[in-house]
């Protein structure tokens, strides 16, 4: 916490009038990066969450400007394993998720724009696991991070599980062959 101030250019006493203590101020360190990403689903602000936003969501997970969230996301995750505090606030701010995934994929169901079969609470926590093992990403594949087809395939594994037909789109500049071309290319060879 001193560091923290320092770099802040106040006293640890100052930070604790706002946090009551670490845990806290990590998770709201967390949810303001979320926040401030043009596509993050909004724990806080409900209302502005598109159940067909979400798995472009979770494939931004896939992006080099995601780099600090993923390292943030596995933070939290490490520090609630060392401590109760961080461990209650990471699973209230999971239960929220949660539910307002949930919410929005009932909604996008009842509006048909979704596969009305589907659990909208287990299809909120698969996306919840599918982040956070995409928050894995620069340790277990970080060759995968801003490749346009692994990109594409995370944003049509998660469409198609959570009953969207949304079809891939495709970020203009792009300079990477899909899978399925590179196989072919190395066919004719």
């Amino acid at each position: 916490m001193p560091a923290i101030a320092k770099e802040c250019g106040i006293t640890a006493g100052a930070i604790y009038r706002h946090f009551d203590n670490k845990a806290q101020l990590l998770v709201e360190v967390v949810r303001y990066a979320l926040q401030t990403l043009p596509t993050s689903v909004r724990v806080l602000e409900p209302a502005e969450l598109d159940a067909c936003d979400l798995p472009e969501f979770a494939a931004s997970y896939t992006t080099p400007e995601y780099k600090l969230v993923r390292q943030l996301s596995l933070e939290v995750h490490t520090a609630a394993s060392r401590s109760h505090d961080s461990q209650t606030l990471l699973a209230k701010v999971n239960e929220e998720s949660a539910r307002l995934i949930s919410r929005s994929i009932s909604g996008a169901q009842n509006s048909g724009k979704s596969d009305k079969k589907l659990d909208p609470d287990f299809a909120a926590i698969f996306l919840q696991v599918t982040i956070m093992g995409l928050s894995h990403l620069d340790t277990l594949q970080p060759d995968l991070i801003g490749d346009q087809s692994w990109h594409d395939f995370i944003l049509d594994r998660v469409s198609m599980v959570l009953g969207f037909p949304c079809p891939t789109r495709v970020r203009s500049g792009s300079n990477h062959k899909p899978r399925s071309s590179i196989g072919a290319d190395l066919e004719s060879e």
